[in-house]
């Protein structure tokens, strides 16, 4: 019996925005049911001591505090702009008027 589909495929072929040529369903068929029987041996196996988890690894929070520290001036930031107006760096327009 056929857990899958004609149908199935190519409505997931649809979903998917896959163009599944009518002699390849019954390839693609088959492939579909073997993965599904792969997830339904995944099922089996006993996790009831296994620790969920999300990552292989800990990972520890690298954020540090905020703290004011000295800043360079208005003036030393545009000394390499090639233009500047009003204080601020000029830059061309990106939209037409």
């Amino acid at each position: 019996m056929s857990i899958i589909t004609q149908k199935d495929i190519e409505y997931v072929a649809n979903l998917a925005r896959l163009e599944v040529k009518k002699g390849e369903i019954a390839e693609v068929t088959r492939k579909m049911e073997f993965i599904v029987e792969l997830a339904n041996k995944l099922s089996e196996v006993d996790t009831s001591d296994v620790t969920p988890t999300n990552l292989s690894i800990d990972l520890v929070n690298v954020f540090r505090e905020d703290e004011v520290r000295p800043s360079y001036s208005q003036e030393e930031m545009l000394e390499n702009a090639p233009t500047q107006e009003q204080g601020c760096y000029a830059v061309p327009n990106t939209f037409e008027d």
